[in-house]
């Protein structure tokens, strides 16, 4: 199928384009895994190849097993570096994580905090409005009364 076919074809039907897209990302991750696990292989293999050259120096049994108690050691003492790397790597985490932990927990009271003082704002401000609308009332009921009582007095006869 040419090129112009297959645009045709996934324009006609969107499944096909989204169908294809899925399986060329399914062969990629595929292909990356594989790739991984070869190179593992092969880091393997060169180390393997290293030490199996470096025990072909030496002449006889005893030199090789001392070459190869060497290797060992120095293995073993790295492994020993790596661990404590990452206790110490571990012992970093689980501070971060305490210390993220609280913060999230000082976040939270905060946003509480926050949130009472702007249910208390919402509150003092429909009282003051009230305060406000009864204060007008008032006044309007007491001008009404002085108009009254000045009609009062401005008509009676002297």
């Amino acid at each position: 199928m040419s090129d112009l076919e297959e645009k045709a074809a996934s324009q006609e039907n969107p499944k096909i384009e989204e169908s294809k897209s899925v399986e060329e990302n399914k062969k990629v991750s595929r292909k990356s895994r594989e790739d991984r696990t070869t190179k593992k292989r092969d880091d393997k293999d060169k180390h393997l190849d290293q030490v199996l050259k470096t025990l072909s120096n030496f002449s006889n049994p005893t030199e090789k097993f001392d070459g190869l108690c060497k290797k060992y050691n120095e293995l073993f003492e790295e492994s020993k570096r790596q661990q404590m790397s990452v206790k110490v790597t571990e012992k970093k985490l689980i501070l971060v994580q305490r210390e993220k932990d609280q913060l999230q927990n000082e976040n939270t009271k905060s946003v509480l905090s926050r949130n009472r003082l702007e249910a208390l704002c919402r509150e003092l401000q429909r009282q003051n409005k009230m305060m406000k609308e009864e204060s007008l009332l008032r006044i309007k009921e007491e001008e009404e009364r002085r108009k009254e009582v000045n009609n009062i007095y401005f008509h009676l006869p002297t």
